[in-house]
């Protein structure tokens, strides 16, 4: 009989690390925002970054839909090798499919929400 062993997590210690980690992200994309007089510049600052993180988004979702798509290649070719079942390449192909078209999805779902030009919900009217 096999002894398994349980692994205990700290969640505390994870949480409050995982805040402090993304405190200091936020910190380090936008450093203005110590600048910040008060809440609406601090909201300025970060709204002038999406167009900067809409554009790591898709250049991101690329590199991991290419990978994933090469790497379920790999897998179907060495799964009678590996006794892989067929569910698991099948995922990782539509998987990679779905991620590279996400970029494309991401402009034409901007377009067709900020009507074509307008960066803004103000530009629409709301």
């Amino acid at each position: 009989m096999k002894n398994y062993s349980v692994v205990k997590i700290d969640t505390r210690k994870t949480v409050l690390t995982s805040m402090l980690a993304m405190a200091s992200l936020i910190l380090l994309v936008c450093p203005d925002i110590l600048l910040a007089n008060n809440a609406g510049d601090v909201a300025a600052h970060i709204g002038g970054q999406t167009d900067a993180l809409a554009s790591m988004v898709k250049k991101v979702a690329i590199v991991i839909g290419l990978g994933l798509f090469v790497s379920s290649i790999v897998v179907f070719a060495g799964m009678k090798k590996n006794q892989t079942p067929a569910s698991i390449p099948m995922i990782m192909l539509i998987a990679g499919i779905a991620l590279v078209s996400i970029s494309a999805l991401i402009g034409v779902g901007s377009e067709t929400i900020f009507a074509g030009g307008g960066t803004d919900l103000g530009d629409v009217g709301l």
